[in-house]
């Protein structure tokens, strides 16, 4: 019995070694182009301005429809009265089925939550109502204030008794006073 002959590729290399080293190259190609390919990917996305925006970013809702990011947790903790007063102005949580690029592949959620916020939409007019109410109520605060003020006596609300009330209606930067 004779043992089997080693043949030499070259100089000093065992066999195989050549097929070794292009086995590595070939994987090595492969991952670089891989992660090319994810770089262009990563970087369209944040061309189109997915990178840029804010983590509260929600795309725009369906027609007749506004979309709102509300509480849903806070350090964790649900609260369920919240939530009913939600249901009850109108608020439903979006749908991930309606955008589930807005959350992790393997999301078991049913729903868009970010950090403690869930994404919600109601009726646009809802949210119109509700805007002009907290506008109203607003304006009777202001009013309310103004008059108390108008019925000071002269020098009741200046601090060093020489000035009397002055109210403004315009808007107008305030000096700050320099640090001493």
């Amino acid at each position: 019995m004779t043992e089997p002959e080693i043949v030499k590729r070259g100089p000093g290399r065992p066999p195989n070694q050549r097929s070794d080293m292009q086995n590595e190259t070939d994987a090595a190609a492969i991952s670089r182009a891989r992660a090319e390919a994810r770089l262009r990917e990563i970087r369209g996305q944040a061309n189109a301005g997915a990178g840029d925006r804010d983590k509260f970013w929600a795309p725009a809702p369906p027609d007749g429809f506004d979309y709102q990011w509300k509480r849903k947790t806070v350090f964790g903790q649900e609260d369920p009265s919240y939530q009913v007063e939600l249901m009850r102005q109108g608020w439903e949580p979006v749908p991930l089925s309606r955008h589930p690029d807005m959350m992790p592949a393997g999301w078991r959620g049913e729903f868009i939550e970010v950090e403690g916020q869930i994404l919600m939409e109601r009726p646009a007019v809802l949210t119109r109502e509700a805007r002009l109410r907290d506008d109203a109520a607003a304006r009777e605060a202001v009013r309310s204030k103004e008059a108390q003020l108008g019925l000071a006596n002269k020098g009741d609300l200046s601090r060093d008794g020489r000035r009397d009330v002055k109210l403004s209606r315009s808007y107008e930067s305030m000096p700050v006073p320099a640090d001493e």
